[in-house]
Protein backbone atom coordinates (compact mmCIF):
# COMPACT_ATOMS: atom_id res chain seq x y z
CA UNK A 1 0.00 0.00 0.00
CA UNK A 2 2.81 2.39 0.87
CA UNK A 3 4.60 1.87 -2.44
CA UNK A 4 1.35 2.17 -4.42
CA UNK A 5 0.58 5.46 -2.64
CA UNK A 6 4.05 6.79 -3.38
CA UNK A 7 3.71 5.81 -7.06
CA UNK A 8 0.36 7.62 -7.21
CA UNK A 9 1.95 10.71 -5.62
CA UNK A 10 4.63 10.61 -8.34
CA UNK A 11 1.85 10.76 -10.93
CA UNK A 12 1.80 7.12 -12.01
CA UNK A 13 -1.59 6.06 -13.33
CA UNK A 14 -3.31 3.13 -11.70
CA UNK A 15 -1.62 0.37 -9.76
CA UNK A 16 2.06 -0.15 -10.63
CA UNK A 17 2.48 -3.44 -12.49
CA UNK A 18 5.74 -4.18 -10.72
CA UNK A 19 3.90 -4.22 -7.38
CA UNK A 20 1.31 -6.66 -8.71
CA UNK A 21 4.11 -8.82 -10.15
CA UNK A 22 5.97 -8.78 -6.81
CA UNK A 23 2.81 -9.63 -4.85
CA UNK A 24 2.10 -12.47 -7.31
CA UNK A 25 5.63 -13.85 -6.90
CA UNK A 26 5.30 -13.73 -3.12
CA UNK A 27 1.94 -15.48 -3.32
CA UNK A 28 3.19 -18.32 -5.51
CA UNK A 29 5.86 -19.16 -2.93
CA UNK A 30 3.09 -21.39 -1.60
CA UNK A 31 4.17 -23.89 -4.24
CA UNK A 32 7.21 -24.53 -2.01
CA UNK A 33 5.08 -25.33 1.06
CA UNK A 34 4.87 -29.11 0.53
CA UNK A 35 8.67 -29.23 0.43
CA UNK A 36 9.22 -27.33 3.67
CA UNK A 37 11.39 -29.55 5.88
CA UNK A 38 10.06 -28.30 9.22
CA UNK A 39 6.91 -26.71 10.62
CA UNK A 40 8.85 -23.45 11.13
CA UNK A 41 9.91 -23.43 7.47
CA UNK A 42 6.29 -24.03 6.47
CA UNK A 43 5.20 -21.15 8.69
CA UNK A 44 7.74 -18.83 7.04
CA UNK A 45 6.66 -19.88 3.52
CA UNK A 46 3.00 -19.38 4.41
CA UNK A 47 3.69 -16.00 6.03
CA UNK A 48 5.53 -14.62 3.01
CA UNK A 49 2.93 -16.07 0.65
CA UNK A 50 0.05 -14.57 2.61
CA UNK A 51 1.81 -11.19 2.60
CA UNK A 52 1.73 -11.44 -1.20
CA UNK A 53 -1.95 -12.38 -1.05
CA UNK A 54 -2.69 -9.35 1.11
CA UNK A 55 -0.84 -7.20 -1.39
CA UNK A 56 -2.89 -8.62 -4.25
CA UNK A 57 -6.13 -7.93 -2.39
CA UNK A 58 -5.12 -4.35 -1.66
CA UNK A 59 -3.80 -3.64 -5.16
CA UNK A 60 -6.80 -5.18 -6.94
CA UNK A 61 -9.21 -3.25 -4.75
CA UNK A 62 -7.26 -0.03 -5.29
CA UNK A 63 -7.32 -0.50 -9.05
CA UNK A 64 -11.03 -1.27 -9.09
CA UNK A 65 -11.92 1.67 -6.84
CA UNK A 66 -9.91 4.06 -9.03
CA UNK A 67 -11.96 3.00 -12.06
CA UNK A 68 -15.45 3.61 -10.69
CA UNK A 69 -17.25 6.87 -10.16
CA UNK A 70 -16.98 8.24 -6.62
CA UNK A 71 -20.77 7.80 -6.42
CA UNK A 72 -20.37 4.07 -7.05
CA UNK A 73 -17.46 3.29 -4.72
CA UNK A 74 -19.69 1.96 -1.94
CA UNK A 75 -21.67 -0.33 -4.26
CA UNK A 76 -18.51 -1.50 -6.04
CA UNK A 77 -16.87 -2.31 -2.70
CA UNK A 78 -19.93 -4.26 -1.59
CA UNK A 79 -20.10 -6.24 -4.83
CA UNK A 80 -16.37 -7.00 -4.60
CA UNK A 81 -16.70 -8.19 -0.99
CA UNK A 82 -19.66 -10.38 -1.95
CA UNK A 83 -17.72 -11.91 -4.86
CA UNK A 84 -14.76 -12.64 -2.57
CA UNK A 85 -17.08 -14.25 -0.02
CA UNK A 86 -18.63 -16.42 -2.72
CA UNK A 87 -15.16 -17.51 -3.84
CA UNK A 88 -14.31 -18.49 -0.24
CA UNK A 89 -17.52 -20.50 0.05
CA UNK A 90 -16.89 -22.38 -3.20
CA UNK A 91 -13.23 -23.01 -2.30
CA UNK A 92 -14.17 -24.37 1.12
CA UNK A 93 -16.79 -26.66 -0.40
CA UNK A 94 -14.04 -28.09 -2.63
CA UNK A 95 -11.30 -28.32 0.02
CA UNK A 96 -13.21 -30.80 2.21
CA UNK A 97 -13.68 -33.47 -0.46
CA UNK A 98 -10.11 -32.91 -1.69
CA UNK A 99 -8.67 -33.52 1.78
CA UNK A 100 -10.84 -36.61 2.25
CA UNK A 101 -9.80 -38.05 -1.12
CA UNK A 102 -6.09 -37.25 -0.84
CA UNK A 103 -5.69 -37.62 2.91
CA UNK A 104 -3.74 -34.35 2.81
CA UNK A 105 -4.20 -30.63 2.36
CA UNK A 106 -1.38 -30.50 -0.19
CA UNK A 107 -3.44 -30.92 -3.41
CA UNK A 108 -5.96 -28.29 -2.28
CA UNK A 109 -3.16 -25.95 -1.22
CA UNK A 110 -1.41 -26.30 -4.59
CA UNK A 111 -4.68 -25.88 -6.51
CA UNK A 112 -5.60 -22.72 -4.61
CA UNK A 113 -2.13 -21.30 -5.21
CA UNK A 114 -2.35 -22.10 -8.94
CA UNK A 115 -5.80 -20.48 -9.08
CA UNK A 116 -4.34 -16.98 -8.66
CA UNK A 117 -1.92 -17.27 -11.57
CA UNK A 118 -4.28 -16.90 -14.57
CA UNK A 119 -5.94 -13.76 -13.23
CA UNK A 120 -2.65 -12.14 -12.22
CA UNK A 121 -0.96 -12.98 -15.52
CA UNK A 122 -3.92 -11.65 -17.54
CA UNK A 123 -3.98 -8.46 -15.46
CA UNK A 124 -0.23 -7.95 -15.94
CA UNK A 125 -0.41 -8.49 -19.71
CA UNK A 126 -3.61 -6.54 -20.34
CA UNK A 127 -3.17 -2.95 -21.45
CA UNK A 128 -5.67 -1.27 -19.17
CA UNK A 129 -7.24 2.04 -20.04
CA UNK A 130 -5.94 4.82 -17.80
CA UNK A 131 -7.95 5.18 -14.64
CA UNK A 132 -9.94 8.39 -14.54
CA UNK A 133 -8.60 11.15 -12.34
CA UNK A 134 -10.91 12.09 -9.47
CA UNK A 135 -10.78 15.84 -10.25
CA UNK A 136 -11.76 15.07 -13.87
CA UNK A 137 -14.74 13.00 -12.70
CA UNK A 138 -15.93 15.62 -10.22
CA UNK A 139 -15.54 18.44 -12.80
CA UNK A 140 -17.63 16.52 -15.35
CA UNK A 141 -20.56 15.83 -13.03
Amino acid sequence: GHFASRARARGEDGVPRRLVALATLLMILSFAAPFAPTPMAMLLVASVSLAGGGGLFALATTDMMARVSPRQVSAAGGITAAAQSLAYIVANLLIGPSVQAAGSYTPAFIALTAWILPGCIIWLLWRLAPSPRIPDIVANQ
